[in-house]
């Protein structure tokens, strides 16, 4: 069985953020307040909430862009 971050760095590779989010949102090990909230919305972006992240004045967009970073810098090593 691979480990949660084994699939996290397989999902990145293959650009699959839906997965790498839905892996990552549950994933809490060495990830700060910031860091999580960006996963966060981000996961729920790809979720279909993205309306309503937009509706209280949240850049989705960039919050999506600061997830993807986040996780690259963390798993690509």
């Amino acid at each position: 069985m691979k480990t949660k971050s084994e699939q996290i760095k397989e999902a990145i590779n293959s650009e699959d953020w839906k997965t790498v989010f839905s892996i990552a949102n549950k994933f809490f090990t060495g990830l700060s307040k910031e860091e999580k909230r960006a996963i966060d919305i981000a996961h729920e972006s790809y979720c279909g909430k993205i309306a309503f992240y937009k509706s209280i004045g949240v850049d989705t967009e960039s919050e999506i862009l600061k997830a993807k970073q986040i996780l690259t810098d963390k798993f690509k090593k």
